[in-house]
């Protein structure tokens, strides 16, 4: 995170509170067969343990990911979603033991001069993929969110989730 502590804490606690049961879902994507939707969960967690600084999580979820990826068969699948199932909770609780609560900054005064900027630049890290709109996002969030307005969570979601296409539309769609 190049010294950016805010932003570290931020990560960690979006990842105990994006990634806690993303073992459960990865069973009901596969149950309903939606083998997409299991690759993305097993993708992003993988990302984020990287990101966070946990590789063996890191390199688990890209074991699932690879064997989803490859359709293997449910009896080679699931022990690595049920190893991930039980590595996965204890670093979430170990991670939520050490933050401490988040304070929470009164709103500041709406700059629709500044918003549109803003919203130019986020666009135009959206439409190349450049990973820095997670770093503009953490850094604006006060004016990013009176900007979104209901489309914010939506957004951070992707913006978390790498789905920057996703991003990208409600960004694009917000006024």
């Amino acid at each position: 995170m190049q010294g950016r502590e805010a932003l570290y804490l931020k990560l960690l606690r979006q990842f105990v509170s994006d990634q806690a049961d993303m073992p459960a879902r990865v069973a009901a994507a596969i149950a309903a067969g939606d083998w997409t939707q299991a690759e993305r969960l097993a993708h992003t967690v993988k990302g984020v343990a990287a990101q966070i600084g946990a590789p063996s999580l890191r390199d688990l979820a890209e074991q699932l990911e690879q064997a989803l990826q490859q359709r293997l068969p449910p009896a080679e699948i699931e022990p690595l979603r049920q190893q991930l199932a039980l590595s996965l909770p204890l670093l979430v609780s170990a991670i939520a033991a050490r933050l401490s609560p988040v304070a929470v900054a009164a709103p500041a005064a709406f700059d629709p001069q500044r918003w549109q900027r803003l919203r130019e630049r986020l666009i135009l890290l959206l439409e190349q993929d450049d990973t820095e709109c997670e770093i503009l996002f953490e850094s604006e969030e006060a004016l990013l969110r009176a900007g979104l307005g209901q489309r914010f969570e939506a957004v951070a979601q992707a913006i978390r989730d790498f789905d920057f296409p996703v991003a990208l539309a409600a960004v694009r769609a917000a006024p």
